[in-house]
């Protein structure tokens, strides 16, 4: 997997998880995630802007492997700076509030009966 487009999966996946239950001012509750790879996943933990990287391979307890016993310090601290503030929050919040309002509030209105206030010229 490209490097490119894995911090693009990692950040679809930590937006994804992020919007599921947000609730106004919890953009600080600290979440996980894990993103699949070729040869094994990634483990992402989100809290207050940070994320930390835990790279797991399928090889890591074969040790015939041939690429046993690499370490991965080195991309998991790359993906820790790249994905520093990666989730937008205000994109989330816009969402939520799309998701969450009534037919009358999608169209202008604060309610129905401001609506109806409207349609008959009160």
């Amino acid at each position: 997997m490209k490097l490119e487009k894995l911090i693009e999966e990692c950040i679809e996946t930590l937006q994804e998880e992020a919007g599921k239950d947000y609730a106004y001012y919890e953009d600080d509750e600290p979440f996980g995630v894990c993103v699949s790879t070729n040869d094994g996943y990634i483990e992402l933990f989100y809290n207050k802007g940070k994320v930390e990287v835990t790279v797991v391979h399928d090889y890591e307890s074969d040790t015939g492997h041939p690429r046993y016993g690499i370490n991965s310090t080195n991309l998991e601290a790359f993906l820790a700076k790249a994905l520093l503030d990666c989730v937008d929050w205000t994109d989330i919040e816009e969402k939520w509030r799309d998701d969450n309002m009534d037919e009358f509030q999608r169209n202008g209105f604060d309610s129905e009966a401001d609506f109806w206030r409207w349609k008959e010229g009160r």
